[in-house]
């Protein structure tokens, strides 16, 4: 796969295997299952096999709306459908949707790496600009290690999953976008006696030669 952890507009930083232990359960043994899953849907297949009901409230808590959804049919069933159909990812800009096997992905430049060599030198790093960010489109049923960009080819398919991208950021309050320019210049966690300065303002404040008459 493609890149690693932190970019999650690529399967290789998104993608994980998941090895489920359930002897009285799983009649075959060491089967591979192919269906789409997310992390969120543990929980909703957990309780389906256990047959647990999710409490409503937890001390008198009302409790959130369970995400994701049961994959317990396809332990029994190679080919059962997977029920988990639409998926947002982001992280630090890198953004990505998927849909019934197509997925829409936008790196988001510079990243992190950029940013500390900018910083380390004392240099201001490039402006981002999330609009300027390259869409690519896969069809993950037929490319599972993403190799054909194909948004030159079906156009429309890529703006509709934009546009799906923007509904799920909006539902989920993924916006406003962050990047790792609003962590280095904190932008954000900017609070305390520190407020106000930036990332190298503090990196310059914790390297400066002692006092030493502080010191004694």
């Amino acid at each position: 796969f493609k890149n690693w952890k932190q970019d999650a507009h690529s399967e290789g930083g998104t993608r994980n295997p998941l090895i489920v232990f359930y002897p009285n359960g799983i009649k075959d043994k060491g089967g591979i299952r192919n269906q789409y899953s997310h992390v969120t849907d543990l929980l909703p297949t957990t309780l389906e096999i256990a047959g647990i009901k999710a409490p409503e409230y937890i001390k008198g808590i009302k409790q959130d709306i369970i995400q994701g959804s049961s994959f317990q049919a396809s332990l029994d069933n190679p080919k059962a459908e997977s029920l988990h159909k639409v998926q947002y990812y982001y992280i630090f800009g890198n953004r990505a949707i998927y849909k019934d096997g197509w997925k829409a992905a936008a790196a988001h430049l510079p990243d992190s790496f950029a940013v500390k060599q900018s910083l380390g030198k004392n240099e201001k790093p490039v402006a981002s600009n999330f609009d300027t960010d390259v869409w690519e489109l896969y069809n993950l049923n037929e490319d599972f290690n993403e190799r054909n960009n194909l948004a030159k080819k079906y156009p429309e398919k890529l703006a509709e999953l934009q546009k799906l991208f923007d509904e799920q950021a909006k539902e989920n309050n993924v916006y406003p976008l962050i990047d790792w320019q609003d962590v280095y210049n904190r932008r954000i966690h900017n609070t305390g006696a520190d407020k106000g300065k930036t990332l190298q303002d503090l990196v310059k404040q914790v390297t400066k030669p002692a006092d030493t008459e502080t010191a004694k």
